[in-house]
């Protein structure tokens, strides 16, 4: 298969790789779509020579390992995860970029990014989507309701991380939100945002065609950098430009009881106010 590897120098280079095969509770994935996130940029001069990157993907299921359940036949929507429909050669699927063992407290609390196993999905772990196939456990794949459009299923990712950000703070609806960056999870933390009821949305972002982006999402209102914005004024700040510079940093701190979080899921006995997001 063809594959976009990581070379010396921190560069892609497409190649030919061979077809990998699905073990046990694995699923094999033809690649419909992959997202390029941030993180593919910034941390390939870490990874060594011949990774595959790529975490935000989904794709339709070619092969099926041993252990896989297959017998179960219920509505593609109802389950998902080790419980999930009996899968079939043809059913598309998104994915967890995060395989985990299932068995630890971490995972079992629905932490499994605190896993002490856990293998991120090209990252380091385990070889991404920037190829034709990859290899997932069936643990960590989702099925796609077939009136998705399965190009739309590498977009679950971002969307998760986006929703993670407003959980994280426990937005309330009614309440106001600053979005700080508006790449893809700034985007999709704005459009989480909308459908929690905040009454309003202010994102922020030097790039005009990402303002731009961001009151398509949703956003009441756009600013250039968050110094334009007033301490004190938002009942949650949420961080999605994981860069310092101009217009990053948040000195519009969130109103009294808010305090700081982390782009990863924070352990089941901490609860932060305000939010950050995974770098886009």
């Amino acid at each position: 298969m063809r594959a976009a590897v990581v070379v010396p120098g921190g560069q892609y280079e497409i190649t030919e790789v061979a077809d990998p095969s699905p073990g046990p509770g694995e699923l094999l994935l033809r690649v419909t779509a992959c997202g390029f996130c941030g993180s593919d940029l910034k941390a390939r001069d870490a990874m060594p020579a011949g990774t595959i990157m790529g975490h935000e993907f989904a794709g339709e299921i070619v092969g099926i390992g041993p252990d896989v359940d297959t017998d179960v036949d219920t509505d593609v929507d109802t389950d998902v995860g080790p419980e999930a429909p009996g899968w079939r050669v043809g059913t598309h699927a998104a994915v967890l970029p995060a395989l985990s063992c299932g068995q630890c407290e971490w995972c079992s609390a629905g932490y499994v990014i605190h896993c002490p196993r856990v293998r991120l999905v090209g990252l380091g772990g385990t070889a991404g989507a920037f190829a034709e196939l990859v290899v997932v456990t069936a643990a960590a794949a989702f099925p796609l309701p077939p009136e998705i459009d399965p190009r739309h299923g590498a977009l679950v990712e971002p969307f998760a991380v986006g929703l993670h950000c407003i959980r994280t703070g426990r937005l309330e609806p009614g309440e106001d939100v600053l979005v700080v960056g508006s790449g893809a999870v700034g985007l999709t933390t704005v459009a989480w945002a909308r459908v929690c009821g905040a009454r309003r949305i202010t994102a922020v972002d030097p790039a005009t065609i990402r303002r731009a982006a961001a009151e398509s999402f949703g956003a009441t209102d756009v600013l250039t950098s968050v110094d334009q914005a007033s301490a004190g004024a938002y009942h949650l700040v949420v961080e999605c430009a994981g860069r310092a510079g101009p217009g990053s940093s948040t000195p519009a701190s969130p109103r009294p009881g808010r305090g700081a979080g982390s782009s990863w899921p924070a352990s089941p006995s901490r609860r932060p106010r305000s939010s950050r997001g995974e770098p886009s």
